[in-house]
């Protein structure tokens, strides 16, 4: 998969420092994947989801650092391009205001 942008991640990362080894394993892995659905993403990371936002979009949500971050991603499986969105602790991403914004 593409990712895009890494300077993205790596500003998500410096935010959340403690998430930065997390993010290096996620990025090792998407970026050799080749997605065509959530199955396929599932294969490698169990906990996956496709969460629908207000806008309508389908975006994914990994949780990484052992469940205490969520990185959310926007995703086009038939392009294999994988689009940084944000990383969240769990309680951020529990609010649910995200999916306002995203």
């Amino acid at each position: 998969m593409r990712v895009i942008a890494k300077r993205t991640l790596n500003v998500l990362a410096a935010r959340h420092a403690q998430a930065k080894q997390a993010f290096r394993h996620w990025y090792a892995v998407a970026s050799k994947a080749d997605w065509g659905s959530l199955s396929d993403v599932r294969k490698e990371f169990g906990s996956a989801d496709d969460v629908q936002v207000a806008s309508g979009r389908w975006l994914l949500v990994f949780n990484i650092g052992g469940g205490n971050f969520r990185l959310i991603v926007g995703r086009n499986y038939q392009l294999r391009i994988l689009f940084i969105k944000d990383l969240l602790t769990h309680a951020q991403y529990d609010t649910n205001r995200w999916k306002t914004q995203l």
